[in-house]
Formats: C-alpha cells, structure tokens, sequence
C-alpha cells in the first residue's frame, strides 16, 4: 500500500505544479497544440500498429481487441514517476505530452470500448 501512496502522491504533486506554475498558460496555445496533435498522431499510429500486427497474426477478435487496448496503454504514473526519477525540479514541463496523451487515450479506448460493446448486445 505504501508505494501506491507514493505514486499517487507523485501524480499529484505533478499536476499540481503543473497547473499552479500555470505552465499551459506559459507554453501558449499553438504549442499545446503541436503537442497534441503529435501525441495524437502517435496515439493513432501505435493503434493501427497493433491492429495490423494482430491481422498479420490472424488472432481471433478477443485477442485483437485486447491488443488494441494494450498496445496504446501508457499510464501518468509511470511517466510521472520515471520523470521525477530522471529530472531534477519542476518536472510538470516533462509531463505535459503524457497528461494529453493519457487523456486523450482514456477518452478514445472508452469510445471503442463503447462501440465493441454495442456490437455485442
């Protein structure tokens, strides 16, 4: 228990100084936005990766989807964590890509989540 306390204290001291240093407001729009549309980019390649790569080795629909859901999976935790590992003093700069990436990806799965379930129903 003691280490998921450290991690989520990790995360959120992260976030924290992220939004208290007002680093979205400092990076400026177009930026935030070419970062976005790179970690969406990227997103979308390691998506279709798998998919191909799953086709390529005729899994069955279960597997294909589950590696789907996998292949793209990168948790904030351990960003934050190998950040603050690396990176001495403000990391929130650091994690900016991730916490797009992560929301972006958490929005996304659950909207194919969403689709795969209606076909099953």
């Amino acid at each position: 228990n003691l280490d998921k306390l450290t991690i989520v204290l990790i995360v959120y001291n992260s976030f924290s100084h992220t939004f208290l240093d007002g680093l979205f407001s400092k990076l400026g729009f177009l930026p935030l936005l070419a970062v976005f549309i790179i970690v969406v980019a990227l997103f979308f390649f390691f998506f279709n990766l798998s998919k191909w790569i799953a086709k390529k080795m005729n899994f069955n629909r279960e597997d294909d989807i589950t590696i789907q859901f996998c292949s793209t999976k990168k948790s904030l935790v351990h960003g934050s964590v190998i950040a603050a590992v690396i990176f001495t003093g403000d990391i929130g700069i650091y994690l900016i890509p991730i916490m797009l990436y992560h929301t972006f990806q958490l929005i996304y799965i659950s909207y194919i989540a969403n689709q795969y379930a209606k076909e099953v129903e």
